[in-house]
């Protein structure tokens, strides 16, 4: 009776471990709350600047009146940078613990004049950890030459997305012509829309608010480039990761916070497929043994193994002992 009560113990608990683990692994993940996303103008009209964007010549701060505006923007006047040493700064704490953001602007490049690069946005809190965007990006090295896009988030490795220009393309964002252009970042994905449509995209395993990326640059970098020559309207900075369909509303002048469905979207620029980025760390999943963690089978399968162990030897430990009653 002892060793049968055992024996029933044993079984019991290997089956309570069983359903346990199982019912853990078949729980749904849910996905986090999705955020109140806001909308934070930045460019709009000369009448309307925002106090905390702050306009920029060099290192010196200046008032933005300094600054031209161009008539024909996308809506009413657009804010000319002369590719010299104009940029924008946004006030840190409106950059403050961003757990996920979108840029959107739509831009009106001018004639390149150097082979250096051309920074439309630059987000950071030293030079380990920063996010830079490039409308065009020169480098015969590495044969670069198009939108691209560079993100350190304070790994040995940084992360390059770009499109190389091949056979005569060039995969930069097209002189003379307007272009609405949207960046993505969250913890899982960062990605570039040209016109609605992603030209660029990429799946990460990061955490955003812990960059700290607090520092906002429009039209420039941080390491001496050559300030963005273009024209700019409508620049507005979310506080959240847009959808697919936001950013094709974006694209098309709606409100991407009304619950509007936008039109079909197709790729604008005349450019080849996407090639695979170089210098990227894509994450690894990690392995699953009958829909449980590895490493949760891994443990699962030990205790099982042990209490197996323990059973055999109960049972014949009671079986000797059986035998030597009755001889």
């Amino acid at each position: 009776m002892k060793l049968q009560w055992i024996r029933m113990v044993l079984s019991a608990l290997i089956m309570g471990l069983l359903l346990t683990a199982f019912s853990v692994a078949a729980e749904p993940i849910e996905a986090p709350a999705k955020p109140n996303i806001q909308a934070i103008p930045l460019i709009n009209e000369k009448d309307t600047i925002p106090e905390y964007v702050h306009y920029y010549k060099g290192k010196t701060k200046v008032d933005p009146s300094t600054f031209s505006w161009a008539k024909n923007g996308i809506s009413g006047n657009a804010l000319l940078l002369d590719g010299k040493q104009q940029y924008l700064r946004l006030d840190t704490a409106q950059a403050e613990k961003l757990s996920a953001f979108t840029f959107s602007v739509w831009v009106d490049r001018l004639p390149i004049t150097s082979t250096n690069n051309y920074k439309l946005l630059t987000a950071y809190k030293n030079e380990s950890r920063l996010l830079a965007v490039s409308l065009h990006k020169q480098d015969t090295e590495n044969g670069i030459n198009g939108i691209c896009v560079e993100l350190q988030d304070g790994a040995a490795e940084p992360i390059t997305l770009f499109r190389p220009s091949t056979d005569g393309i060039s995969t930069a964002l097209p002189a003379n012509e307007w272009h609405h252009v949207a960046v993505v970042f969250c913890d899982t994905q960062l990605a570039v829309y040209i016109d609605g449509t992603v030209f660029l995209q990429q799946a990460l395993h990061v955490s955003v608010e812990a960059m700290e990326l607090n520092n906002f640059i429009i039209g420039g970098g941080i390491y001496g480039e050559v300030p963005l020559s273009a024209r700019l309207d409508d620049a507005v900075l979310y506080n959240g990761a847009l959808s697919a369909n936001q950013i094709a509303c974006l694209a098309q002048n709606i409100d991407p916070l009304s619950g509007a469905t936008a039109t079909t979207t197709k790729e604008t620029l005349a450019t080849k497929p996407a090639t695979v980025p170089t210098a990227i760390s894509k994450p690894t999943e990690e392995p699953h043994v009958f829909g449980l963690p590895l490493g949760l089978a891994i443990v699962v399968a030990a205790l099982v193994v042990v209490i197996v162990v323990f059973s055999v030897l109960f049972t014949r430990r009671g079986s000797k002992q059986q035998g030597g009653d009755f001889s």
